[in-house]
C-alpha cells in the first residue's frame, strides 16, 4: 500500500440512522500491486460534532476483472495511552463479562477481544474504549513494553464492480467504561 499514491479530502457522510458524520477520506487506488490492481480503498475517519467518538470504516470497490474471494481485510493501529509504555495497559472483557488487565511491563501478550476492550494509562484517568460488532469484525490486540497494537479484520468477497463497507469500529473517549447494553445502538451503525 505504501507504494501506491493516496489522496486525502474532507467529507461528510450519513449513516443508516440519519446521523451526519464529518471527517477525512483517504483514497488509494491499487495500480502497482499485481494481485490487487484495480481495487479502490476509501478509508474514512469520522466524528460527530460534539461527541467524543471517532469512527473508522473502509469502503472497498473491486475493479480487478475477477472475483475477490474471502480475502481478510485487516486494519492495524498503534496506540499510545500514556507517556510511559510500562504504565500503559489494555483491559479486555471476556465473553462472560470478566475483565483482564494486560500491561506491556509484563512482557509480550496477545489477546482476542471477545466483548470490549479499554486502553489507558496509570498516568491519567482518560480511557479509550473500542466498540466493534464482533459478529462482523474480529478484533485482536498485541501489547509489549514498546508497542500497543489494535487490529481488526473481516472477510471480503466481491465480484468485479461491487463495493462493500467494512463494519465500523468506534473509538470512544471517556473517563469511565460504558456498559455493553449502552453501546448496542452504536454497533448497529452502518454506511452505504
Amino acid at each position: 500500500m505504501l507504494k501506491e499514491e493516496s489522496t486525502v479530502e474532507f467529507v461528510e457522510k450519513e449513516d443508516n440512522k440519519g446521523n451526519m458524520w464529518e471527517g477525512l477520506k483517504i483514497t488509494t487506488i491499487y495500480k502497482k500491486h499485481e494481485m490487487f490492481k484495480g481495487v479502490h480503498i476509501y478509508k474514512y475517519f469520522f466524528m460527530l460534532p460534539g461527541v467524543p467518538v471517532l469512527c473508522h470504516t473502509t469502503e472497498i470497490v473491486q475493479n480487478m476483472e475477477s472475483y475477490l474471494d474471502g480475502k481478510n481485510f485487516y486494519t492495524g493501529c498503534f496506540l499510545n495511552p500514556g507517556p510511559e509504555p510500562a504504565r500503559s495497559w489494555g483491559s479486555f472483557q471476556s465473553e462472560n463479562g470478566e475483565w483482564t488487565m494486560v500491561s506491556g511491563a509484563k512482557g509480550e501478550q496477545e489477546m482476542t477481544v471477545e466483548r470490549s476492550v479499554i486502553y489507558g494509562s496509570d498516568d491519567h484517568e482518560n480511557l479509550l474504549q473500542i466498540v466493534a460488532d464482533q459478529n462482523a469484525t474480529q478484533v485482536d490486540s498485541y501489547i509489549n513494553l514498546e508497542v500497543i497494537e489494535l487490529g481488526y479484520s473481516e472477510k471480503v468477497s466481491l465480484e468485479h464492480g461491487a463495493k462493500q463497507f467494512t463494519s465500523p469500529v468506534f473509538y470512544v473517549f471517556n473517563d469511565r467504561v460504558i456498559p455493553d447494553t449502552a453501546l448496542e445502538d452504536l454497533k448497529k451503525i452502518k454506511f452505504n
